[in-house]
């Protein structure tokens, strides 16, 4: 049985640069092994608090804003890593299945493993 490097996963911040900060802090404990770390991006955990009452304009956040920056952010922090997963929380309270949620395949388009 092989092993595979530990999935670590942002998702607490549920803002842009918190969830930067987050992926930057992974990246850090990465550098100082001895595990190698497969960061992922989960900006879609949970709706922030001020989208309470519109959690779709949360979840167009991720996809339309959050995710470019990432794009955009990647490859200046970590030019010799792949770019990170990104991946989604769907549960009551959070991103709903019939929500916009970032789709595996428009991810994939924008440059963005899903």
């Amino acid at each position: 049985m092989g092993r595979r490097p530990p999935k670590t996963k942002t998702g607490y911040g549920l803002r842009t640069a918190v969830e930067l900060r987050m992926l930057q802090a992974l990246l850090a404990l990465d550098q100082e092994g001895p595990l190698e770390l497969v960061p992922t991006f989960l900006g879609a955990h949970a709706i922030a608090p001020e989208f309470k009452d519109c959690p779709d304009e949360y979840t167009e956040l991720v996809c339309n804003t959050m995710l470019p920056i990432l794009k955009d952010w990647w490859p200046h922090q970590a030019p010799f890593h792949e770019m990170p997963f990104v991946d989604v929380f769907l549960r009551d309270g959070s991103i709903q299945s019939g929500a916009v949620a970032p789709d595996p395949a428009e991810s994939q388009l924008s440059g963005v493993p899903a």
